[in-house]
Order: C-alpha cells, then structure tokens, then sequence
C-alpha cells in the first residue's frame, strides 16, 4: 500500500488555498479543481527538485510538514466528514491521495 498524503483546501468563488501537509507545498487556484491541480504539479515538481539533491539533504526537506495550525484544520474537517459525509458547502476540503514520493 502506497503512504497518503494529507490535503487541505479552502475557498470561495475564485480564491482557493490548497496546501499538503506532508510536504510543506501550498498554492492558490481559481476552483477547488485548479488549486488541486495546480498542488499536484507543485508537488511533483518538488520531489523532482528533492531526488536530485544529495541524499543527506533530502530527508531534511522530505521530513518538512506544514505548521501545526494546518494539521488541527485538517483534522477537524476530517472529523466533520465522518459525522457528516454529505456536507462540505463550506468551501474547505481535507483530502487524502497516493504519495508521489
């Protein structure tokens, strides 16, 4: 089983934040769909940019997470999900995905 990633996305109308915990990498997209996208390219891009360093320096920048802040968000959307599966009107999203790493 590949490991998860953890996603949070917030916003509204044409201003979304979509970051990934595990790996410290936030962006801003005009939908929910194009933050998400966007994260994707940035985090692909960022562990391109890390297997090219050398391996004493990429596990300092693999083991760098978001700030704790974003863990407690994500939690509790997570949490939110559980006890209501079918509502996320609020424009946030706490997302789970196969680690490209």
């Amino acid at each position: 089983m590949k490991n998860l990633i953890r996603i949070h996305a917030e916003g509204q109308d044409k201003l979304w934040k979509a970051g990934c915990l595990d790996f410290d990498v936030a962006v801003r997209g005009d939908s929910l769909q194009d933050g998400l996208e966007s994260l994707d390219i940035a985090m692909s891009e960022y562990v391109q940019y890390i297997r090219r360093l050398p391996e004493g320096e990429q596990s300092a920048l693999l083991g760098r997470k978001a700030p704790f802040a974003l863990f407690i968000k994500f939690a509790w959307l997570v949490f939110q999900a559980i006890l209501k599966p079918n509502s996320n009107g609020d424009g946030r999203a706490g997302i789970m995905l196969p680690s490209p790493a």
